[in-house]
């Protein structure tokens, strides 16, 4: 590492694509980010079509893309990226008369922010204008790709709280009366195999919002069932939850909770995508703070973007437990980091520690609730 990147708390040099149709604007882009030691410019694309190639060959951390280029429109190209290899992504924004709506459409589906295209003044501009990309590429990383720990982490004495429970059959009938939601995104795969190989064999219900295409659901199903006390199956519409039962939220329906007599069941459903997902982990945790209250865990582990933050912000108001994954062990720390803004995180703890907490706060309340 060099002497530059010591200090920094996000992958350094940042390695940065760069997408835009202009040969001016791509050879400008990439010069003023090659010019801070911080940065590193993997390759430039003149369309989403390169830019796909390269993606896969390169594994950026960061992209700048262009919103107004020909075959593909930068937006839809976003949404693609967010689909299939989602990361932090800078728009590149010229003076377009739907530059508003367009700005808004970006946000909403997964951009972290905006650079402006040069100007016609642009020698007249061009340190503004350097400063204009470095502090919001340098600005993303920090924040985005940041490893530090977020605020609020479990003491020591808090983790001492935590009571052996895996063969303590009286439990049963009290862990079935609760929900457990989950939800991920950027490097959930591993974070959730991780977590349900830490939860005893009579767990409550666990249900499981995972960002990912319907075709790679099975073998995710598969793998978590192998590394797990817990059975772990796709969840079908109507199934009535059972304890000791993790549901994952098939690739192209929406996983809802619904009240079923003194039980909970899954309900599935084709509706819009929500935050540019479908499963959407905040339709989810919603579901679940409407239909089990302070009867319910929430977790939000590692992804980009902010789907799950509102959602379970909506869980801790209604009096459920909910925990956030920090910095330091989340792949990307974009979910979490929205949630712990917001103000729903009861804690906030490194991987290693939410399976521990979890089989703790499956059994018992809050103190004061």
């Amino acid at each position: 590492m060099s002497a530059v990147c010591e200090e920094m708390n996000w992958p350094c040099p940042l390695r940065v694509l760069v997408v835009d149709d202009s040969l001016s604007s791509r050879t400008l882009l990439t010069q003023v980010l090659e010019a801070d030691a911080r940065i590193h410019v993997v390759g430039a694309a003149e369309d989403p079509y390169e830019a796909r190639r390269l993606i896969k060959a390169t594994m950026p951390d960061l992209l700048v893309l262009d919103v107004e280029m020909p075959r593909m429109n930068g937006v839809q190209f976003l949404r693609n990226i967010m689909r299939l290899r989602p990361m932090p992504v800078v728009m590149v924004s010229g003076g377009s008369e739907h530059r508003e709506a367009i700005r808004a459409e970006a946000l909403n589906v997964g951009a972290v922010g905006f650079i402006s295209k040069p100007s016609s003044q642009f020698a007249q501009t061009l340190d503004s204008y350097r400063k204009e990309v470095l502090d919001m590429v340098l600005r993303t990383a920090s924040t985005v790709l940041s490893y530090r720990s977020g605020p609020a982490v479990a003491k020591d004495d808090q983790l001492g709280l935590l009571t052996k429970l895996d063969d303590e059959e009286k439990c049963r009938h009290q862990r079935e009366s609760w929900v457990v939601a989950m939800g991920a995104s950027t490097g959930g795969p591993e974070a959730m195999k991780e977590v349900l190989a830490g939860l005893p064999r009579f767990f409550p219900p666990v249900l499981i919002a995972q960002h990912m295409p319907k075709r790679f659901v099975p073998g995710f199903v598969a793998r978590l069932n192998e590394n797990s006390p817990l059975h772990v199956v796709e969840a079908t519409d109507g199934a009535a939850l059972e304890a000791g039962v993790a549901y994952v939220a098939p690739g192209d329906l929406h996983l809802r909770v619904a009240k079923q007599g003194k039980g909970f069941r899954c309900v599935l459903d084709d509706g819009p995508e929500v935050n540019n997902h479908r499963p959407s982990v905040d339709v989810l945790f919603d579901s679940v703070a409407s239909a089990a209250g302070e009867r319910a865990l929430g977790v939000l582990l590692t992804g980009m973007g902010r789907d799950g933050a509102r959602g379970l912000r909506n869980m801790h108001d209604q009096g459920a437990l909910a925990i956030a994954q920090d910095a330091a062990t989340s792949t990307v720390w974009g979910m979490p980091r929205e949630a712990i803004l917001l103000g729903a995180a009861d804690l906030v703890l490194p991987l290693s520690q939410i399976a521990p907490a979890m089989r703790l706060c499956g059994v018992t309340r809050r103190p004061g609730r």
